[in-house]
C-alpha cells in the first residue's frame, strides 16, 4: 500500500496505512556535525524540541549505548508532559537509535523505536531522517491524532532558529573557505588522486608530501611534508565518506610513518589540541566555480578552540590552499 506523506512547510511526515511505522524528514541549513550536536548536547536540544508554548527541563541525557534519557515539558497552565527512553547506539555524526516513551498513558510499555540519521546534502545542509517504529498501528496512529505534526513542525523551526544562531556566532567549528575557478568535478579530483595531492598539500616552503591514499569508506589515509631542516611530519586519517564530486569526510590525527595515531602533546603541540577531528569538505558549484569548504567538527570547548587556531592550522591550510588554486587555475 503506498504511503501517505503529509508535507508541513519543508518538513515531511511519512506514513504506511497498515504498518506501525513513521518518518519524519526535514533539511537543515547547517553542517551535519552541528546539527547532530543539536540533537545530543541536551542543553541545546531543551532549547528546540516541542512546541513553541512548552518549556523542556532535560532531567537526564546520556548519549552512549545503554545510556538513559528523560525530559519534561510544561504548558503556561502548569500541566507537565514527560518523555524517556534509552540510548541503544549513537554513531557520532551520523545516526542514533534510541526508544520513546511517553509517560502520560494509564498503560505502560508504548514504546516506540526511533533511528535518526544525518545525512549530508549539497550546500553543506542536513538531511535528517527519523524513523519510529511502533508497537502497533493504533500507538501510531494515537501519537498522529495528539497533535504531533504541529509539535513536530514547531519543533524543527525552533530548530533552524538555533543552527542560524550557533552559525552566526560561529559555534560550527572552524572553517576554511576558498572560491577555485574550476568545475567541483577537478576539485574533487585534486583531493583524491594521490599524484595531484602531492603538487598541492603542506604549506609553502615545505617539500612535496608523501601521499598514500586508500579512497573508500573505512580506508586510510598517509600524507608526510618535510621541513628545511629536514624534520618530517605525518598526517594521518580515515575517510567516513565518500561522495563525489559532493563532498568527503574523514577522522584527522597526527600520526607516525606509519599511520598510527600520535599524542599531540607528544608531538610539541599544546595539551589541548585534540587527538582526532571529524573533518567534512564540500565542494559547491557557484556559476561554474567551485566553492570549496574545509570544515571541522565544533570543538568540545573554547580552549580547544584556541589550542587548534594558536596551531596554526589555518594558516597552514590557507598556504596550501594558495598552492591548490594556481595548480587549478593555471
Amino acid at each position: 500500500m503506498a504511503p501517505e506523506t503529509l508535507t508541513i512547510n519543508m518538513t515531511e511526515i511519512t506514513v504506511m496505512r497498515g504498518s506501525p511505522e513513521l518518518e519524519i524528514s526535514r533539511e537543515c541549513d547547517a553542517p551535519r556535525d552541528l546539527v547532530f550536536k543539536a540533537f545530543m548536547d541536551p542543553e541545546l536540544f531543551a532549547q528546540w524540541i516541542g512546541p513553541r508554548r512548552l518549556t523542556t527541563t532535560v532531567e537526564r541525557f546520556e548519549p552512549i549505548r545503554g545510556g538513559s534519557w528523560r525530559f519534561i515539558q510544561s504548558d503556561p497552565e502548569g500541566k507537565k508532559y514527560a518523555f524517556h527512553g534509552v540510548f541503544h547506539e549513537v554513531s557520532s555524526p551520523v545516526r542514533y537509535i534510541r526508544t520513546f516513551e511517553f509517560e502520560g498513558l494509564e498503560e505502560k510499555g508504548h514504546v516506540s523505536l526511533e533511528t535518526a540519521t544525518f545525512v549530508v546534502v549539497p550546500g553543506n545542509r542536513t538531511r535528517v531522517v527519523i524513523k519510529s517504529v511502533f508497537q502497533s498501528v493504533a500507538d501510531r496512529d494515537r501519537m498522529i491524532q495528539s497533535g504531533m505534526e504541529k509539535g513536530v513542525n514547531e519543533g524543527f523551526e525552533r530548530l533552524d532558529e538555533l543552527l542560524e544562531k550557533s552559525n552566526s556566532s560561529g559555534e560550527n567549528g572552524l572553517v576554511i573557505t576558498r572560491l577555485i575557478d574550476a568545475p567541483r568535478e577537478l576539485v574533487f579530483k585534486a583531493w583524491t588522486d594521490p599524484e595531484i595531492v602531492k603538487k598541492w598539500w603542506g604549506p609553502e616552503g615545505l617539500t612535496p608530501p608523501v601521499v598514500t591514499i586508500d579512497l573508500r569508506k573505512g580506508g586510510g589515509y598517509l600524507f608526510s611534508v618535510e621541513d628545511p631542516a629536514g624534520n618530517r611530519y605525518w598526517n594521518g586519517g580515515v575517510y567516513r565518506e565518500i561522495h563525489a564530486p559532493d563532498h568527503l569526510v574523514f577522522l584527522n590525527y597526527l600520526a607516525d610513518g606509519k599511520g598510527n595515531k600520535l599524542n599531540p602533546a607528544e608531538c610539541g603541540m599544546d595539551k589541548s589540541f585534540p587527538k582526532e577531528s571529524l573533518v567534512t569538505v564540500t565542494f559547491d558549484e557557484e556559476k561554474g566555480k567551485t566553492k570549496l569548504s574545509i570544515r571541522y567538527e565544533p570543538p568540545s570547548s573554547e580552549t580547544v578552540r584556541e589550542a587548534m587556531v594558536r596551531s596554526g592550522m589555518i594558516e597552514g591550510w590557507n598556504s596550501s590552499l594558495n598552492k591548490l588554486q594556481r595548480l587549478i587555475e593555471s
